[in-house]
């Protein structure tokens, strides 16, 4: 369909719709497409993978380790109950961190705050904790952790030089689906659940009790004000869950990156 076209624009629904075109391999020459959305109709058209190896290879080669797979989760409402929040603005309250050592060691490490207090100081020392020196930390999607680490360091200034190094030492996994890995698997998206579920679909998300992040918003915020114990106790390892499958996610994205470049003969 050609609704799996990536970004498909309103102007290119509407033009695709007056000439009756609904799936890929009706699409012309003449018709205008992004160089991303051409890819990926030629990606279609072939069946095949489109991967630069050279691309993939420099990109696992700029990885130091330890790595750090790391994954926020935050909140932002409209009345934020901590003083000195701006409406929405988002406070993390939630990281997962799956580290891979240099002997192919794999160890996770978590943070969940779980009362109505400000959840940024304790996770700034959580993050001390588990985070090491040195290191590369691999997100998905390297703007968004950037920007709530670099809020972090402003609002913290006695924790800025820490924070600052973890935003100097961020991969971003996203840029490697965004121009050197393209599938007609993906179905037009580079999101992680997509990737994922193309890559390695026995670990997608369809057996946790939290699939999204904005679903694990609502729920951290009911459960911090929750007195029942034991409900308690189960939304926690349910929001564990949840956080720590999206960075070993990136571990298994890793690892199959490895076993490609290493299969390519190039």
């Amino acid at each position: 369909s050609i609704q799996f076209l990536p970004r498909l624009t309103p102007k290119q629904r509407t033009e695709l719709a007056d000439r009756a075109i609904d799936e890929i391999d009706q699409l012309h020459a003449e018709i205008h497409l992004s160089r991303r959305q051409r890819r990926y109709v030629s990606c279609v058209m072939s069946g095949d993978k489109l991967i630069d190896y050279d691309a993939v290879r420099e990109f696992l080669r700029s990885m130091v380790h330890p790595i750090h797979f790391f994954d926020f989760e935050t909140y932002g409402s409209a009345c934020p109950h901590v003083a000195g929040v701006r409406p929405y603005q988002q406070r993390p309250f939630q990281y997962s961190c799956h580290v891979l050592d240099a002997e192919g060691s794999l160890t996770h490490k978590d943070h969940l705050h779980e009362t109505t207090s400000d959840p940024r100081p304790a996770l700034i020392r959580a993050l001390r904790r588990d985070v090491a020196d040195h290191g590369s930390i691999v997100v998905y999607n390297a703007q968004f952790e950037r920007k709530i680490l670099q809020e972090l360091a402003a609002l913290f200034p006695s924790d800025a030089p820490f924070l600052h190094s973890m935003v100097h030492r961020l991969t971003d996994q996203l840029d490697v689906f965004r121009e050197s890995y393209i599938s007609p698997a993906f179905r037009g998206s580079n999101s992680l659940k997509r990737v994922l579920s193309a890559i390695a679909p026995e670990a997608d998300y369809h057996n946790l009790a939290i699939r999204r992040g904005d679903d694990a918003q609502a729920i951290w915020s009911t459960m911090i004000q929750s007195s029942d114990g034991p409900q308690k106790r189960h939304t926690s390892a349910d929001l564990r869950a949840y956080c720590q499958r999206d960075t070993y996610a990136m571990v298994l994205i890793h690892h199959h990156l490895n076993e490609i470049v290493a299969s390519s003969g190039v």
